[in-house]
């Protein structure tokens, strides 16, 4: 009878992290805003990282979209629990270069 716990616990510690992630990162609260649930039919960026706050990492696993309405942000299924598809329009979007000590980028 053991044997059927394991399987139990860690979907249901999977789901737990996930929602925990998605909150302490912020995903959560830009879904109340920018929550896309159209299907995206353009280019994709896949394999692509973001820093959210709390130094959360989202590392090569979100997908970005660029279309005229803006930017679709989407994560790879086993992480999408509680992370929402997201559609963010360019007027919401800021960016400024940044030159560190080894590498050049943008915030």
């Amino acid at each position: 009878m053991t044997g059927y716990y394991l399987p139990i616990l860690f979907i249901v510690s999977w789901f737990a992290l996930m929602y925990l992630i998605s909150h302490i990162s912020g995903w959560s609260q830009l879904a109340l805003y920018y929550q896309d649930g159209s299907p995206y039919e353009g280019r994709r960026l896949r394999f692509q990282s973001s820093s959210m706050r709390w130094m959360m990492g989202y590392n090569n696993c979100l997908t970005f979209g660029p279309s005229r309405e803006g930017l679709h942000i989407s994560i790879v299924l086993p992480m999408r629990i509680a992370h929402p598809n997201l559609m963010v329009p360019w007027s919401e979007i800021l960016s400024s270069k940044y030159h560190g000590r080894f590498f050049k980028g943008y915030y």
